[in-house]
C-alpha cells in the first residue's frame, strides 16, 4: 500500500516526461536543513505528509551531491561517501525503495552520495541525500521539472527533504488534499 501510493504521486508528476535518459549521469546538491519550527506529527504516513507546516533555514553549502546513472547490475548499487552499502542494511533498503518508484524499463541505478555533513547526527542527512537524488534524476532524464514537483518527489523519500530543494528559509505547507499535491516547499525571503 505504501509503495502504491508513492508510485502513483511518481506517476502522476512525470506522466508527460520521458523515461529514457539523456545523459550518462545525473548529477545535482541539496543542502541540508535544519527545522526552525518542526512539524508534529504525519497525518499520513505512506505520503510522507504533515499534520502542520515546518519552517526551516538551510546550511548552505553542507549538504550531499548526488551521482547517478543506470547501473549494469540486476540491482541498484548503492555508495555514501565511497563505500559501498551492504544490501542488508536499513539505508540500503530505504534507498533501494525510493529508487524503485522511478524503475523505467525494468532497469537499476548505480548512486553515488557524497556528504559534507555527518551521516546520521542530526544534521538532516537523510533530507538532503533524498533532495539531491531527486535532483540528479531530474538531470539525467532532463525532466527539467520545476522546484514544487521536486520538492513533492522529495519528499517521498524523507518528509523534510521537501525543504531541501532550496537554499535559505524554506517553508513546508502541510497541505489539506489526501494525495498530498498541496504539500511542498516553498522558499520565503
Amino acid at each position: 500500500m505504501l509503495v502504491n501510493a508513492k508510485k502513483v504521486v511518481v506517476q502522476q508528476i512525470l506522466k508527460p516526461y520521458q523515461t529514457t535518459p539523456e545523459k550518462e549521469y545525473g548529477a545535482a546538491f541539496a543542502p541540508s536543513n535544519i527545522a526552525l519550527c518542526k512539524y508534529w506529527g504525519k497525518r499520513n504516513l505512506a505520503l510522507n505528509l504533515p499534520v502542520t507546516s515546518s519552517l526551516s533555514i538551510s546550511l548552505a553549502h553542507k549538504g550531499a551531491d548526488a551521482k547517478i546513472s543506470i547501473s549494469a547490475t540486476k540491482a541498484h548499487e548503492i555508495f555514501i561517501d565511497n563505500e559501498r552499502l551492504p544490501a542488508e542494511y536499513d539505508h540500503t533498503h530505504r534507498l533501494s525503495a525510493y529508487l524503485d518508484l522511478f524503475r523505467f524499463n525494468d532497469q537499476h541505478y548505480r548512486v553515488h552520495l557524497n556528504f559534507n555533513i555527518p551521516v546520521a547526527a542530526g544534521l538532516a542527512s537523510s533530507a538532503c541525500g533524498f533532495a539531491s537524488l531527486v535532483k540528479a534524476l531530474d538531470d539525467l532524464y532532463a525532466w527539467k521539472l520545476d522546484e514544487k514537483s521536486l520538492s513533492i518527489l522529495a519528499r517521498l523519500g524523507s518528509g523534510s527533504a521537501c525543504r531541501s530543494i532550496y537554499s535559505g528559509f524554506v517553508e513546508w505547507q502541510a497541505g489539506e488534499k489526501p494525495d498530498g499535491s498541496d504539500s511542498f516547499a516553498v522558499p520565503l525571503n
